[in-house]
C-alpha cells in the first residue's frame, strides 16, 4: 500500500474514533463544560509549541541540508530532555495552583509538547511508521474514553487525562520501532544550530495555532458559556473537512523535503479541495440531524455555526498545502508575516464581533482569517512556481491521473 493510500486509511480511523470520542466527551461533559475542555486543549496547544521552541519545524530542514539520516537521533535527544523538564515543572504548578482550568492545562503540556515535536519529526524521517502510530492512537483514544467516561463521575479532569495518554502513544510506538534508547548517549553538539534555525518556525507555529483557535480562546472570556460549548462541537465537527487535504500534505511534507519542484504540489492540491468542497456539501445536508442526534438536542445551535465555517474550509486547504512548499524552501520570514497579518485581522476582528454577535461572530471573524492567508499564500506559490492562478482551482483529468499514479507508489 503506498504513502497517500495508507495516510487516507489512517485518517479515515482517525475521522471515526475522534468522530465517537467528541460525542463521548460531548455527552458526559455537557454544554458548558465540553467548551472548558476545548479552551484548555487549545490553550495547552499554544503553550506546547511555544515551550517545543519549533524544533520539529526545523527537522526537515536539517534532514535535507545538514544532518541526514543521523537527524532523528540528534532531535529527540533533545525533545525527551525537554520532555523530562516539562514533566517536573508541571508538577509543581499543579501542586502549587488551585484553579481547575489550570491544573487541566498543565496535565496536557507535557505530552502535547513531546506529541507535536514528533509529529512533525515522523513526517518526514518515517512516514508509514507515523501513520502506524496514529492509527494506534486512535484507536487507544476510543478504547480508554469508552471505558474510562463510562466509570468516573462528570468532571473536566478525566477526559484531560485520557487525552494525555493518547497523545503519549505515538512516543512508545517509536521507541519500540527503534529498538534502543536512541537519547543515549545523551549529545547536545547540533542543539545550538538547531535552536537558532527553529525560533521562527516556532513564532510561526504558534501563529498558525492561534489562527485556529484564537476565536475559542476569545469566546471563553467574551462570549457565553453556551456560545463557547455550541462553537467548540461545530469547529470540532470542521476539522473532519481536512481529513483529506491533511492526508495528502503529510506525505509531500516528506516529499517536498527530498525534491526541488514546489510544482508536485499542485494536483494533490486540487483533489483536496474538490474532495473537500464535496464533503462540505455533504455535511450541510446531514449537520442538522448529525448534531442533534450524536451530540443531543443541547447541541442544535452548532448547525448554522457549522455552516459558516465550511465556507472557510478552502482556504485552509490553501493554506495548509501552499504552506509545506514555503517551509521546505526556507521562505519561513515571509510564512511569519502573512499569519501575523492573518492573526492579527483575527484578534482585532473578534474583539469588536464576539460581544456583539456571539459565537456567530467568531466564526464568520475565522473566515476572513482562513480567506487572508489562502489568498497571499496562493500568489506567492503562483510567483515562485511560475504556475498559473488558474491552475491551482481547476481540476484536469491530467490531476486526476497523475494523483491515481501516484496514490499507487
Amino acid at each position: 500500500m503506498s504513502d497517500y493510500s495508507l495516510n487516507l486509511v489512517s485518517k479515515a480511523v482517525s475521522l471515526v474514533s475522534g468522530f465517537a470520542v467528541s460525542i463521548i466527551v460531548a455527552r458526559y461533559l455537557g454544554v458548558v463544560l465540553r467548551g472548558d475542555y476545548a479552551y484548555v486543549t487549545q490553550v495547552a496547544g499554544l503553550v506546547a509549541i511555544f515551550l517545543g521552541f519549533g524544533l520539529n519545524y526545523g527537522f526537515p530542514y536539517f534532514f535535507k541540508h545538514r544532518l541526514g539520516k543521523s537527524t532523528f537521533e540528534v532531535f529527540m535527544r533533545i525533545f525527551l530532555i525537554q520532555f523530562a523538564a516539562y514533566v517536573v515543572l508541571s508538577f509543581g504548578v499543579f501542586a502549587l495552583v488551585n484553579s481547575e482550568l489550570v491544573r487541566a492545562t498543565v496535565v496536557l503540556v507535557a505530552p502535547a509538547v513531546l506529541y507535536q515535536q514528533l509529529e512533525g519529526s515522523m513526517a518526514v524521517y518515517n512516514i508509514r511508521l507515523k501513520i502506524w502510530a496514529n492509527i494506534g492512537m486512535s484507536i487507544f483514544r476510543v478504547v480508554a474514553f469508552v471505558g474510562a467516561l463510562s466509570l468516573f463521575p462528570r468532571g473536566l479532569i478525566w477526559p484531560v487525562v485520557l487525552t494525555a495518554l493518547a497523545w503519549l502513544v505515538p512516543f512508545f510506538v517509536y521507541l519500540v520501532a527503534a529498538r534502543r534508547m536512541v537519547f543515549i548517549p545523551v549529545n547536545l553538539v547540533h542543539a545550538p544550530a538547531i535552536f537558532r534555525y527553529s525560533w521562527l518556525p516556532m513564532l510561526s507555529a504558534l501563529l498558525v495555532v492561534l489562527n485556529y483557535n484564537v476565536d475559542t480562546v476569545l469566546l471563553k472570556w467574551l462570549g457565553t458559556p453556551d456560545d463557547l460549548g455550541h462553537y467548540a462541537v461545530a469547529a470540532g465537527l470542521i476539522v473532519y473537512l481536512w481529513v483529506i487535504a491533511d492526508a495528502i500534505k503529510e506525505v509531500l511534507v516528506s516529499r517536498v523535503a527530498r525534491s526541488s519542484d514546489p510544482r508536485l504540489v499542485v494536483g494533490p492540491l486540487k483533489i483536496a479541495v474538490a474532495a473537500t468542497l464535496v464533503c462540505a456539501l455533504f455535511l450541510a445536508a446531514v449537520g442538522r440531524p448529525l448534531i442533534s442526534l450524536a451530540f443531543g438536542p443541547a447541541y442544535s445551535p452548532s448547525y448554522p455555526l457549522l455552516l459558516i465555517l465550511s465556507l472557510g474550509a478552502i482556504g485552509m486547504i490553501y493554506f495548509k498545502i501552499l504552506g509545506v512548499v514555503m517551509l521546505a524552501d526556507g521562505r519561513s520570514r515571509l510564512y511569519f508575516v502573512s499569519l501575523a497579518a492573518a492573526v492579527m485581522i483575527n484578534v482585532v476582528v473578534n474583539l469588536f464581533a464576539i460581544p456583539r454577535f456571539g459565537a456567530a461572530g467568531a466564526a464568520w471573524t475565522t473566515v476572513l482569517s482562513y480567506s487572508v492567508t489562502a489568498v497571499v499564500f496562493s500568489v506567492h506559490f503562483c510567483r515562485i512556481s511560475g504556475v498559473r492562478a488558474r491552475n491551482l482551482f481547476v481540476v484536469r483529468r491530467a490531476d486526476l491521473a497523475q494523483f491515481r499514479s501516484r496514490i499507487g507508489r
